[in-house]
Order: C-alpha cells, then sequence, then structure tokens
C-alpha cells in the first residue's frame, strides 16, 4: 500500500514539475519578446499591430481586402465633418416609385430620398486603390497578408467584393490620425468610421392584396443623418475636450483602446476586431 502511495506522490510530483517548467517557459518566451522589441519606435510597434490584425481578418483565402488611399489625407474630425456634409446636401430627393407583382400581391415601394455613400465618398474624395502595392497572398501561410499599411495617411478599406467606383460593398475609413500609439498603457488607439452598406433610402412600403393595403415606413437616411451628427459631436465634446476613451454606443464611428505587447500585438485576440 505504500509502494502504491509513493508511486501516486511520485507522479503527482512529476506532473507539477513539468507544469511549473512550462509556466516558466511561457514566461520565458514573453520576456525574451519583450527584450526583443524593447527599442521599437511608435509607428513600428502600430505597423505590427495592423499586419497582425490584418492576419486575423484574413483567416478565409477569399477575404482579400482593399485599400484606397484618400488623397486629401484629412485628420478624423475633418472625415465625421465630411459625412455631416454629405448627408445634409449630397442625398438624391427625386421621387422614385418601383411597382413589384406577384401572384396575388402588388409590392409598391415610393422613395422620397436616397444615397449612396460609396457613390459621394468618391465624389468628395480622391481615392486610389493600392492593394496590389500592400496586399499579398501568402502560400506559406495561406492567406491574404498586408505589408506597411500606410501610417499617418488617411485610407479607406474595403472588403474583396467592395467597389467603390460601383457604390458596392462595406466600407471603413481611417483619418490621417486613425491610430495612435500609448506608452503609458501599451495600447493602440483606433478610430475609423464603418459603413457596413452603401445604400440608404427613405420609403413607404404597400404592400396590396386583393383589397388589403399594408403600410410600412423606413427612415435609413434619416436615421443615417441622426447618427453622424451624434458621431461628430462625441468626438468633438466628448473625446477632444473631455478626454472620453471608447464610443461604444454608436453603431458606425468604432474609437477603441487595444492592449498590445512591446511588440504590437493584441493582447486580446477577441478584441481584434478593428479593422474593416
Amino acid at each position: 500500500m505504500k509502494k502504491k502511495v509513493k508511486i501516486l506522490l511520485s507522479f503527482l510530483f512529476t506532473i507539477l514539475l513539468i507544469h511549473l517548467c512550462l509556466l516558466y517557459l511561457l514566461k520565458l518566451k514573453v520576456n525574451i519578446a519583450d527584450i526583443y522589441c524593447y527599442n521599437l519606435s511608435d509607428e513600428e510597434i502600430v505597423q505590427n499591430f495592423l499586419k497582425d490584425s490584418f492576419l486575423q481578418k484574413t483567416k478565409n483565402a477569399d477575404a482579400k481586402p482593399n485599400f484606397y488611399l484618400i488623397g486629401e489625407n484629412p485628420t478624423t474630425q475633418e472625415v465625421l465633418q465630411k459625412l455631416k456634409y454629405i448627408v445634409e446636401n449630397d442625398t438624391n430627393k427625386t421621387h422614385k416609385i418601383i411597382e413589384r407583382k406577384y401572384k396575388d400581391t402588388t409590392k409598391k415601394i415610393i422613395v422620397s430620398e436616397h444615397l449612396n455613400i460609396l457613390q459621394a465618398l468618391n465624389k468628395h474624395y480622391t481615392l486610389k486603390n493600392i492593394s496590389e502595392n500592400i496586399v499579398s497572398f501568402s502560400t506559406e501561410k495561406w492567406r491574404w497578408v498586408v505589408s506597411n499599411v500606410p501610417l499617418n495617411t488617411a485610407i479607406a478599406v474595403g472588403n474583396y467584393d467592395t467597389h467603390i467606383e460601383e457604390g458596392k460593398g462595406a466600407i471603413s475609413i481611417y483619418g490621417s490620425d486613425a491610430f495612435i500609439f500609448h506608452k503609458e498603457n501599451s495600447s493602440v488607439e483606433i478610430k475609423r468610421y464603418k459603413f457596413y452598406y452603401p445604400y440608404y433610402s427613405n420609403y413607404i412600403e404597400y404592400m396590396i392584396t386583393n383589397d388589403n393595403i399594408e403600410k410600412s415606413e423606413r427612415d435609413d437616411v434619416n436615421d443615417l443623418k441622426k447618427r453622424i451628427n451624434l458621431d461628430l459631436q462625441y468626438y468633438l465634446e466628448d473625446y477632444l475636450k473631455n478626454g472620453a476613451k471608447s464610443n461604444n454606443s454608436y453603431k458606425n464611428f468604432h474609437h477603441d483602446y487595444i492592449k498590445v505587447n512591446s511588440c504590437g500585438i493584441a493582447k486580446n485576440k477577441n478584441k481584434n476586431f478593428v479593422i474593416y
């Protein structure tokens, strides 16, 4: 019996020893990384963060990002002000009537105001597709990789199916001051404005079945106007004046601080969602 107890204790001690060794090696690995990245500049840390962010995003082989350089190089504040101008002045207010007939039902849509945000952005900004210069496919990693993202430069990033000229797809807009590394708490500050789809419309829809009429309304353009005004107000008042650290209450304007290690790699991969 004593022999069995000794064997069991010896086994448990071995397991504990292996566990402690693994913890030590893990800590050593982190320390080595800290030493290796000790002299990196702020820009190099941000660049590493962005490369890793895109690497996490492009796990699927078809998830190729599209990069557009914004020639006017606006800041985040200037982007927000331009968006406010667009939604207040560039919407198409020509009424359209769309009618579709089905077997027993007629759908009639009366559009009073509509906006394609991608076409509007293409009208106000000089957008140049630079994807071929910084995006390539790695057969080793078997995914798209990004190198040398332009820093201190305004860019727009879309999905693989984003075509600004055609007004199709989603887009994320980054002002020239969108990425900032904060040494005091080792975090990368991100500011971006994302449009998940390009089309916004105010319309009334009628579903007519025999003598029955069902009516519904959408105010997408009006809602977008309200959101952009709230986002601009947040940026000017809460952020610039009062130092607010996040804007999680709003849908399109994302303002986050991502904790990174000394190399610029996000500590929490689940929060590494800031790229397009």
